[in-house]
């Protein structure tokens, strides 16, 4: 009794434990490794079979423990233990089948190993599995004596037997027309198994793998069929592993629906091998019972099923409107199925209705639809929206929508037709029209703007125009104001159609501004509709708007590039075009006594004739106006009475710069606008008169071109090579003159005549305008006076006297004045051929210290002190005044007289050898040396020509003399050892004074003297004859004749030396200068 108590006890406290620690090895592999425990190791003896393998001959596994540990000893005949371990078999694919196998496993120990423990799989049982099986084992530590620990866990392999599953969007609902349009995928998938791509790329090959692919009655499906001969390349690959291949479908004409099965021979396909360690690899033994040639997988074509969708329900704009009732829409499909899996779907959904007009008012319904209003709950063939109540809708008339379903929002490829409905406006009256929204009060009062009231979805009563009652009621619905009265009586109310009618205002005398309101419920329950049920009631109004900015536009022909000459002979015209305002019916004759004024900037006035052309309009037309002459442009102001307008009240409508009037006129330029005598002469300068705002005409003729210039008495004889006319330009070449001359000069003022504009030739009357700067001037032919021409040499020294020069036709440059170069180059014009270095002292002290002062035409040189100035001969100075010192002359002006400078006059002269005989000290001593000068006479023999020319035994010398003029007479010695021989000459040949002498001895000396025509001896010369031909001549290189000091003498000894060199004492002579 007691050990069966202990026996319960036992069971109590070991089947729990059992069962946690069944717990722990479902949770987890091991249980946790106590301290100091080791891990048992379990081994099996296969690492893979086969499900062929097993069906045919089971399947027997050993499990071997290691570390010298041994299976429980109760293993096999505790019934829980063995559970334990059936439990801790576990595979990962198709569990329920290895479930339903592992209830067959029977467990054996080996009789002679403890360690080891035996499982047999048995055969016969038909175990199918879709995938291979990795089976672990988790070997739990109560099914081992002596509790190891953690245990090792085991895994083996089962290999499916190699099949083939079918995949790709051809298994999704295929209908015929997805195989003609193509992009269907067939998917082959195998397992254990390869294709083999190598193979099947081969178009035989590729061709008879197609065979595999028939139809119901075991013929090869068409789509196939028409893929023969093709390109494999372009419709087949495969997965990575090449487990699978994929035929993707290109478009076909293909006609078969209906089950096609595919059944692939084994050439295609290569059954994998795996090797001892359970791995599939290229060595190893073939999986065994391979079923992929002898199961075909099929998919189904169907015929094609034209989806449709019907939309259930009606929408009424006053429902929605309406925040009790709550319109909706139910969309139901056939042959095809909704795919409202999410948010965004739904959404997409209400983007997908789109309104064919009023687009702003579905925007107001569409702003408070969300995916919440969408009901897909019912069944995947209806869909509802709800629509929520939007207040502020307006519908001018239905709205019509178009729903267009994206597919993506259809379980399968298809494509739903456009479907079309429509939210039904609610009945009301709609106001348009010239007087809508806005009016001015020139409008009201003026009448003519029209309401027209459009009634949605009603109907005008017929006679709502003609009777009284109703036309009148009708007007009612309108406040009016003051002004009913005449709006009942005058307004034109028309019905045009059944949902239209059309009131035109009339004129009132009221200047109303402000609302006029309308009520539309005024139109129910006074028979002036047809229906009055549901008609929307609401108020409008039409603005009034007071007019206090009038304006006016102006336009017309003189409002475009008009000019002086076109408003003198009138017939422009000037658009007045009001703006907020109207022109009262009678402005011709209150225009008499008020009119309107057209005004230029500098106050001319422009006349008109005055017609109104309309309410807003009138039309000015100008009169001609002979005396209208500008000289620049011109804004005309226009000021209009308010006599004139109707609206505006206080002050005249003033239009400032309302259109600009420009000035014909005309400007002179060229180089022929200031001439000189000279000018005229050489021809060839230029006149260029310049139009603004008008053209030459073209033809512009030698009369028309001589009537510019104010004088008859032109100096030019112009032909019509001398202009050319270029638009606007007329250029002058001014010929040439050469006769011309003038004493006192000319001048010309150039105008022009309408007649010679383009546009204007035929202008009556002809007018006549200046040419701006218009001015040809000629001066006379200048000259230059001196005053006081002859100064003493002790005159310049000094500085005591003034050069005065008096101009005719010319004018000096005051700037000489003052001008460094202008007086400079003036003295330049004084010129000297003799003692010029004497000169060049004088003017440049004259331009450096001289004073010059201009008075008018005369310019008066007062000379500074010179003392360092001294001439031996009288000098003589040629003046030219070049035109650089001049203002307005263009010429150097050379002057006909000349100054001349004189030296002193010699006084009770004596010879110069007599006086040195005499004792020059004493002579010197008496009259005192700075009185005393030496005069040195001109040499008058220029040169002596010899010539020598033998005749036989005889010897002719020619001797020739050349002197001045004022030698009348030569005489000519030979003087040698025979004695002298004289000639004596008063007859010139060519020039000279001519002798010959024969048999002339060598050595002789000729002896020249020369008389005057008083017989006094003037000059004289003595050169040693020689033989042949010679010229001889006493000239100095330079000229020595002349008075000198005769201090300047003796203290220049290379002066008197040079004097020696020519002259003998005996030719000088000497006296006093007082």
């Amino acid at each position: 009794m007691s050990k069966m108590k202990n026996k319960d006890r036992w069971r109590i406290i070991f089947f729990p434990l059992i069962a946690i620690m069944l717990v722990f090895s479902t949770v987890s592999p091991t249980l946790v490794v106590a301290a100091g425990e080791t891990i048992t190791t379990v081994t099996l003896d296969k690492k893979y079979t086969t499900a062929a393998d097993i069906n045919q001959q089971g399947f027997i596994l050993k499990l071997k423990l290691e570390n010298g540990k041994e299976w429980a000893t109760d293993i096999l005949t505790n019934a829980e233990k063995k559970q334990i371990l059936l439990n801790a078999i576990i595979a990962d694919q198709d569990k329920e089948q290895w479930e339903k196998l592992k209830k067959d496993i029977t467990v054996q120990e080996n009789p002679t190993d403890r360690t080891e423990l035996i499982l047999t799989l048995p055969s016969g049982k038909d175990y199918k599995v879709t995938q291979n099986q990795n089976i672990t084992i988790n070997i739990n530590p109560v099914l081992i004596e002596n509790w190891p620990g953690e245990v090792t866990p085991v895994n083996f392999t089962i290999f499916a037997e190699p099949q083939i599953t079918l995949g790709g969007s051809i298994t999704k609902d295929t209908v015929l027309n997805n195989i003609q349009k193509g992009g269907k995928v067939v998917e082959l998938q195998l397992l254990n198994a390869k294709w083999d791509e190598e193979y099947i790329t081969t178009i035989t090959n590729f061709n008879t793998l197609l065979d595999s692919f028939t139809n119901s009655g075991a013929g090869v499906w068409d789509a196939a069929q028409a893929l023969k001969n093709t390109d494999p390349n372009k419709t087949v690959s495969y997965s990575n592993d090449k487990r699978t291949l994929l035929l993707k479908l290109p478009a076909l004409n293909s006609s078969y629906a209906g089950i096609v099965k595919v059944q692939v021979p084994k050439l295609f396909y290569k059954v994998e091998n795996v090797n001892s360690e359970g791995i599939i690899s290229e060595t190893g033994t073939e999986i065994t019972g391979d079923k992929i040639s002898g199961t075909p997988v099929m998919f189904t074509i169907k015929q094609d099923a034209t989806p449709t969708m019907n939309i259930e329900g009606t929408l009424l704009e006053k429902d929605i409107k309406d925040t009790i009732v709550s319109p909706k829409l139910t969309f139901k499909l056939e042959n095809a199925k909704w795919a409202l899996s999410s948010v965004e779907k739904k959404m997409l959904l209400l983007d997908s209705i789109q309104a064919n007009d009023q687009k702003d008012q579905w925007q107001l319904i569409k702003n408070k639809l969300s995916s919440t209003n969408i009901d897909s709950t019912t069944n995947d063939s209806e869909v509802t929206i709800n629509f929520p109540t939007v207040e502020d809708l307006h519908l001018i008339k239905d709205m019509h929508l178009s729903i267009n379903i994206p597919y993506q929002l259809l379980q399968n490829d298809v494509k739903i037709p456009v479907q079309q409905f429509s939210i039904k406006a609610q009945p009301k009256v709609l106001l348009s029209g010239t007087a809508m929204p806005v009016m001015t009060q020139t409008d009201f009062a003026k009448g003519g703007k029209t309401i027209v009231l459009s009634l949605v979805n009603n109907t005008w009563q017929h006679d709502v125009a003609t009777n009284t009652t109703k036309r009148e009621n009708l007007l009612k619905a309108f406040t009016w104001y003051t002004s009913e009265a005449e709006v009942l009586a005058r307004a034109d109310v028309k019905r045009t159609n059944n949902y239209t009618v059309t009131i035109k205002l009339p004129a009132v005398s009221d200047k109303f501004s402000g609302k006029i309101l309308f009520k539309s419920q005024e139109l129910t329950g006074k028979s002036l509709l047809v229906a009055d049920q549901y008609f929307l009631s609401k108020e409008d109004s039409i603005e009034v708007e007071p007019v206090n900015n009038q304006s006016a536009v102006i336009t017309g022909t003189a409002t475009s590039k008009i000019n002086d000459l076109d408003v003198a002979r009138g017939g422009q015209t000037v658009i007045i075009s009001l703006k907020n305002d109207s022109w009262k019916s009678n402005i011709e004759s209150i225009n008499a006594t008020k009119p309107i004024v057209l005004s230029t900037s500098n106050n001319k006035e422009i006349k008109y004739k005055i017609t109104r052309t309309s309410d807003t309009t009138a039309t000015l037309k100008l009169y001609n106006n002979d005396a209208f002459i500008l000289t620049e442009d011109q804004h005309v102001n226009i000021t209009i009475p308010t006599e004139l307008l109707n609206v505006r009240a206080s002050g005249p409508l003033q239009i400032d710069s309302a259109f600009k009037v420009a000035a014909v006129t005309a400007s002179l330029s060229g180089t022929g606008m200031n001439l000189e005598p000279e000018d005229i002469q050489r021809g060839s300068k230029t006149l260029v008169v310049t139009l603004n705002n008008a053209e030459f005409k073209d033809n512009l003729s030698v009369a028309e071109l001589k009537t510019m210039f104010s004088s008859a008495s032109l100096p030019w004889n112009f032909t019509t090579s001398d202009y050319s006319v270029a638009k606007n330009r007329l250029t002058i070449k001014l010929p040439a003159v050469p006769t011309y001359s003038t004493e006192n000069g000319q001048s010309f003022t150039l105008n022009f005549k309408n007649t010679m504009l383009k546009n204007y030739e035929s202008s009556s009357p002809v007018k006549t305008k200046d040419v701006q700067n218009g001015t040809v001037s000629i001066g006379g032919i200048a000259s230059a006076s001196l005053g006081q021409t002859s100064f003493a040499e002790s005159d310049v020294q000094a500085g005591n006297r003034s050069i005065t020069m008096t101009l005719t036709n010319a004018e000096w440059d005051a700037t000489i004045e003052t001008n460094a170069s202008k007086k400079a180059a003036l003295l330049k014009g004084f010129v000297v051929t003799d003692q010029t270095k004497e000169w060049a002292i004088a003017s440049s002290a004259i331009a450096k210290d001289g004073k010059f002062i201009v008075n008018g035409k005369t310019l008066v040189i007062h000379l500074p002190k010179i003392p360092s100035y001294s001439i031996v001969r009288d000098q003589k100075i040629a003046v030219t005044v070049p035109k650089s010192v001049l203002s307005n002359y263009k010429y150097d002006i050379k002057v006909n007289q000349s100054l001349l400078i004189s030296v002193p006059a010699i006084q009770s002269e004596q010879s110069f050898a007599d006086i040195l005989d005499s004792g020059l000290a004493d002579y010197i001593d008496q009259v005192g040396i700075g009185n005393i000068r030496i005069e040195v006479p001109k040499k008058v023999i220029q040169k002596i020509f010899t010539y020598a020319a033998q005749l036989g035994n005889n010897t002719l010398t020619t001797v020739e003399v050349e002197a001045d003029a004022f030698a009348k007479k030569a005489v000519a010695t030979i003087h040698s050892a025979d004695g002298e021989v004289t000639k004596e000459s008063e007859v010139r040949m060519n020039d000279k004074f001519t002798f010959v002498f024969d048999d002339v001895q060598p050595n002789s000396t000729l002896e020249i003297v020369v008389y005057d025509d008083s017989d006094t001896v003037i000059d004289s010369s003595f050169n040693k004859m020689v033989a042949g031909n010679k010229i001889f001549s006493d000239l100095p290189a330079s000229p020595l004749e002349g008075s000198y000091s005769l201090y300047s003498l003796l203290t220049e000894q290379s002066l008197l030396s040079n004097i020696l060199k020519y002259y003998s004492l005996e030719d000088l002579k000497i006296g006093t200068t007082n």
